[in-house]
């Protein structure tokens, strides 16, 4: 095999390809922003940049399409004329430095980089934003590196700064040659090994779940992200740190619970296709090379409403385990072998990403705080999780789906999970409220309908009685054969009202009323109505045979019949 001139490896083409047919090239970048604060030497940084991306095979290699398909052409080692000077800004006179600064980097990485061109696909600059301040930005294209080899050649270029500050020798290059990575994916290509691993995702696809996503835009995925980051308290981190303890468990095994448990609430659905990174690196002999070796799978997590923040945690912590012997099978080959290809369907829809490395960095005894800007594609949502000196977890996801106000929501909202689950953490999760404070209130609310005002109403005894004093002589009641006018049948509702009153009928009191429907019957419950009693549901039966049992036991002050009184309770009162 020609060491100048190589085939890809398994991240390396997946890459390459989604780079070829995407038309926002920019999202396949990785970017950093190093912060560091005091006496530190720009002409020796300069030269340390160099010198490490000079032993950097993948950042100093071109990437061209062949005959025999995609390849890296690679430069020797330790090549100084390939590698570009970094840029250099001296921004101490304006008072919006850093602003200017981080506008600057925003727009390079808006500029995406072209593979097939002879431009090198890394930018390296260094500002200077104050007298002791600097910002050092690096971006790569991420065919070049993953985040662990990103920050293996940091430190590296760390390195050979402190080298150069104190007059020492940084030592051999600690990188393996992206050849051995390759030799590694051939082989395994080539092995029973990965018919065995094809079998397995074969099956692990016939039961995956749906993939559910938090978002309801069905966009495409747009290129561009959005990102919100929050830390824990220091008094959230010892809790959680004591309860990993006590149950056995690590602390990034509980966030992995808490997120998978907060999908679960989200979307209803038990069974969660969540998307995890895989190194590949462990037990490789490749574990030192720059190439990406990351590999995203799914991971089939089913849970129950009755689990508690520990159960929900081992399961996640199990369904890792069960992929982690098959995690070298490429996820492009798995989606080719499902079908999925083409159809919109995903293999999973969030994706958690722990981040176990520790960034802290070290630059001739100045120290370096690391600030991320970009970490290559997210197709929908995604969860960083960084547990070391603090804890904090990142949310990044596609702009098309998501807006700045929903990540807010959603970042609240798993705040407000992590403190119930911190202060009762054997609460079931089906007893988690996800919602805030604030949507509670607004659900209440929400609930109870627009406030309006009872209207006026007027009593139907006065209406009554305005018409009889303005219109006496007009109709208005005709049934049958008789005919009353408003001034007659005010009169004969008054004389029947004060009857009832006499008995004692009034407000809150009943009156029962077993007439056929008639004149009498309507002057009967104007009566009752005038004196503010209710009328029990009993029916007057067929006209002319009024079924007065039906009211006894009725608790009435009164019964009001016709005049023929047949079977009537004694002692009670016919209509006028």
């Amino acid at each position: 095999m020609d060491a100048q001139d190589l085939p890809l490896n398994g991240s390396q083409l997946g890459i390459w390809l989604a780079d070829q047919v995407a038309e926002n090239k920019q999202a396949y970048v990785i970017a950093h922003c190093i912060e560091v604060r005091g006496a530190l030497q720009p002409e020796l940084l300069s030269r340390a940049i160099q010198r490490g991306l000079a032993e950097a095979d993948t950042v100093t290699a071109r990437y061209v399409q062949a005959e025999t398909g995609a390849r890296q052409q690679l430069h020797a080692q330790g090549a100084m004329d390939a590698v570009a000077a970094p840029l250099e800004f001296d921004l101490r006179r304006h008072a919006d430095a850093r602003q200017q600064a981080e506008a600057w980097m925003r727009a390079d990485m808006a500029e995406p980089f072209d593979l097939s061109s002879a431009q090198h696909c890394y930018r390296q600059a260094l500002f200077q934003i104050g007298s002791d301040h600097w910002l050092w930005y690096q971006r790569f294209h991420h065919i070049m590196l993953d985040g662990f080899s990103f920050l293996a050649l940091t430190r590296r270029i760390a390195a050979h700064y402190t080298a150069l500050a104190t007059n020492a020798d940084a030592g051999p290059s600690p990188f393996s040659p992206v050849s051995v990575a390759v030799e590694e994916y051939e082989a395994y290509q080539r092995s029973d090994t990965l018919e065995r691993d094809r079998a397995f995702w074969a099956g692990f696809c016939e039961t995956l779940p749906p993939a559910a996503s938090l978002s309801l835009r069905n966009a495409p995925p747009s290129g561009q992200v959005r990102s919100l980051a929050w830390e824990l308290s220091d008094a959230a981190a010892l809790v959680l740190q004591r309860h990993a303890l006590d149950a056995g468990l690590a602390v990034p095994d509980l966030l992995h619970g808490l997120l998978a448990a907060y999908l679960y609430r989200m979307t209803g659905q038990k069974r969660q296709a969540i998307g995890m990174p895989f190194m590949r690196r462990m037990g490789s002999r490749a574990i030192n090379a720059l190439a990406p070796m990351v590999n995203v799978l799914p991971l089939a997590v089913e849970m129950e409403g009755g689990m508690d923040w520990f159960a929900v945690s081992r399961t996640f912590r199990a369904s890792a385990k069960a992929i982690r012997p098959h995690q070298r099978y490429e996820a492009e080959q798995i989606q080719r072998d499902a079908g999925l290809v083409g159809t919109g369907r995903k293999l999973y829809g969030a994706l958690v990403n722990f981040k176990m490395f520790d960034y802290r960095l070290e630059l001739a005894g100045l120290q370096g705080t690391t600030h991320h800007l970009a970490t290559g594609p997210v197709d929908d949502l995604e969860f960083n999780l960084q547990v070391g000196e603090g804890i904090s977890i990142e949310l990044r996801a596609d702009a098309a789906r998501y807006e700045d106000v929903e990540l807010k929501r959603h970042a609240a909202r798993l705040e407000g999970m992590l403190e119930q689950w911190l202060a009762a953490p054997q609460r079931e999760l089906q007893a988690l409220l996800p919602a805030t404070d604030e949507e509670r209130n607004d659900i209440a609310q929400w609930s109870q309908g627009p406030a309006v005002a009872a209207p006026e109403v007027d009593r139907l005894s006065a209406m009554l009685a305005r018409q009889a004093a303005a219109r006496p002589d007009a109709v208005a009641l005709v049934c049958g054969g008789a005919t009353l006018r408003f001034g007659e049948l005010a009169g004969r509702v008054a004389q029947l009202a004060r009857l009832l009153c006499e008995h004692g009928a009034g407000p809150g009191r009943v009156v029962a009323v077993a007439i056929p429907r008639s004149v009498e019957s309507v002057v009967a419950m104007l009566a009752v109505l005038g004196v503010r009693c209710s009328v029990p549901a009993a029916g007057p039966g067929l006209p002319g045979r009024p079924r007065c049992h039906d009211v006894r036991g009725c608790c009435a002050c009164a019964v009001v019949v016709h005049r023929c009184g047949r079977n009537c309770p004694a002692g009670r009162h016919r209509a006028p």
